[in-house]
């Protein structure tokens, strides 16, 4: 199984990327939404991969993260999603998103996704919604691994949400305000400021 592929870009269109690794070059499948923040051809790059081995064929597939590899990992595991289906859904959302939209219910951010209707989406939802947290939401990231900023982060979007405001949007706001060594309430007091404004 290749897990990544590390080498000079040599090409990128819409649907893929070609890198040559000593001499031979790897297709990988990575939507331009992906592929557009690879550095110019000509570079050193790694990308992460998904290998899928049919009878007919093997296909990678292109990530810029391993946290983008792993959220597609966690979306084939839901009933009837396939490879395409996946790509398509992680070159409209990013992780973060995926897991914001699972855990608040959010059908309609799942459904902006070409080829997930309403009932894909609740299915993905019920599949996925005991595998997500909070905590998974912040770790991916601009507030840090810290523990403590994942907590008081975590306790700002919940009493936002608890205020009325959206998950989505508690989360967005909180990133944004978050310093260093901030509590929850001071947190919030930002957050409030920002979000009186939208």
């Amino acid at each position: 199984m290749i897990i990544y592929v590390k080498g000079i870009l040599k090409e990128v269109t819409e649907k893929h990327v070609i890198v040559e690794v000593q001499g031979i070059g790897y297709e990988i499948l990575m939507p331009h939404s992906l592929s557009l923040k690879l550095p110019p051809c000509g570079n050193e790059v790694k990308i992460h991969t998904y290998d899928h081995v049919r009878e007919d064929a093997r296909i990678l597939y292109g990530f810029n993260t391993s946290k983008e590899k792993d959220m597609y990992e966690e979306i084939l595991t839901v009933n009837g999603i396939g490879p395409k289906v996946a790509m398509s859904i992680l070159s409209v959302l990013s992780p973060r998103e995926i897991i914001s939209a699972v855990i608040s219910q959010d059908v309609k951010t799942l459904t902006t996704v070409p080829g997930i209707g309403p009932k894909t989406a609740k299915r993905m939802i019920l599949e996925l919604k005991d595998k997500f947290t909070d905590e998974d939401i912040i770790a991916l990231p601009e507030v840090g691994e810290d523990s403590q900023a994942i907590s008081h982060a975590g306790d700002a979007i919940e009493a936002l949400n608890a205020l009325g405001y959206s998950r989505m949007d508690a989360m967005d706001v909180v990133n944004k305000v978050y310093n260093e060594g901030m509590e929850v309430e001071e947190i919030i007091k930002q957050a409030l400021k920002i979000l009186a404004t939208i």
